[in-house]
């Protein structure tokens, strides 16, 4: 009898071992894989959070230079192509690209206030990879839908000059997808060797809930050119929600399925602009403007050093359709 016991603690052991070598492993694999996912997912959103933070900024032009029951409407198309999205590690592409348009409404309430409302689709999609993991491919599709509103009031209120402060809110409504494409491994760990296939997808929606700020100094140049640098703060008050699942198939030793879920930590957005539109005023009620803030930011280093290594470029053209309150009295007495 005390000879079957100890065969039988021997087979048991036996069998724990031969099961330690095989779930370990997988436990091991699969831990590494999803901090390596993991780190490279969050950081790819926020660099792209970071790419349509600056198209924003861009497709906002405030109103500046305004009259009592002035009305200005603004339409932006924007295409966009990024390079770089973050760094360390540095996270790259070959096409990540997209399309972007606003408009924007704007009314001065009286000489010096003014309401503003800005609205803004952008749509992104393409591959990102790691500098020092070129395995790791991630196609990413980002869509962003923003709606910012709020009141500005101009301290500087000067045929020339205009510099008007703003305060609004905003809401914004996010869709993403990120696929790590199927990636085969062969992993060794306690003299087992682990071979399959594993990928990963990760998705998030909702609705992120904000404040802004921001100021501008704008200056008319022979009454047919108006020059405004501006500033813009923007931060989220609830942090975006995103869900990944991780699944790989194993071929040896033993085949076999696995999938887990888990939820990736995002931070609050925030976000520091820095614009510049140049326009053109083509006629009574119609303008032409280019925004450069983003272009000037990426050429001096600034999207980097704020942006954790953002590199991109950006082609934003606006057209205005201005109605002075001069107009609609002059228009009122004809009739």
């Amino acid at each position: 009898m005390g000879d079957y016991r100890i065969r039988l603690n021997k087979i048991t052991a036996q069998v724990c071992a031969v099961a330690a070598c095989i779930i370990l492993p997988i436990i091991a694999l699969n831990a590494v894989t999803l901090d390596i996912n993991a780190d490279l997912t969050q950081k790819a959103i926020s660099g792209i959070t970071n790419a349509s933070s600056l198209i924003i900024s861009d497709a906002f032009d405030p109103m500046t230079h305004s009259h009592k029951g002035d009305l200005s409407a603004k339409v932006v198309p924007c295409w966009f192509k990024v390079s770089k999205i973050y760094d360390k590690p540095a996270i790259l592409s070959d096409n990540l690209m997209g399309v972007a348009a606003g408009v924007g409404a704007g009314y001065a309430l009286s000489d010096r206030w003014i309401w503003y409302g800005i609205f803004a689709s952008i749509n992104t999609g393409g591959d990102v990879y790691a500098r020092h993991f070129k395995f790791y491919k991630i196609n990413l599709d980002y869509n962003l839908y923003s709606f910012f509103s709020g009141f500005g009031f101009d301290v500087a209120h000067y045929k020339d000059l205009s510099i008007p402060i703003y305060i609004g809110i905003s809401v914004q409504g996010y869709d993403t997808a990120i696929r790590l494409k199927p990636l085969p491994f062969s992993y060794d760990i306690l003299s087992n060797k682990l071979e399959g296939i594993g990928a990963n997808t990760t998705k998030g929606s909702g609705a992120l809930f904000g404040y802004s700020a921001s100021v501008a100094i704008s200056y008319l140049l022979l009454k047919r050119y108006k020059v405004s640098p501006y500033f813009l703060f923007y931060r989220t008050i609830n942090k975006p929600y995103l869900s990944s699942r991780f699944t790989f198939w194993l071929d040896t030793p033993f085949p076999g399925f696995y999938r887990q879920n888990t939820r990736l930590k995002m931070q609050i957005i925030t976000a520091y602009m820095l614009g510049l539109s140049v326009s053109a005023i083509a006629s009574k009620n119609w303008s032409v403007s280019v925004s450069l803030g983003g272009a000037l930011m990426n050429l001096t280093g600034m999207s980097s050093a704020l942006y954790s290594g953002l590199n991109m470029y950006d082609v934003i053209v606006g057209i205005s359709y201005n109605i002075s309150s001069e107009t609609r009295l002059d228009s009122a007495s004809r009739n």
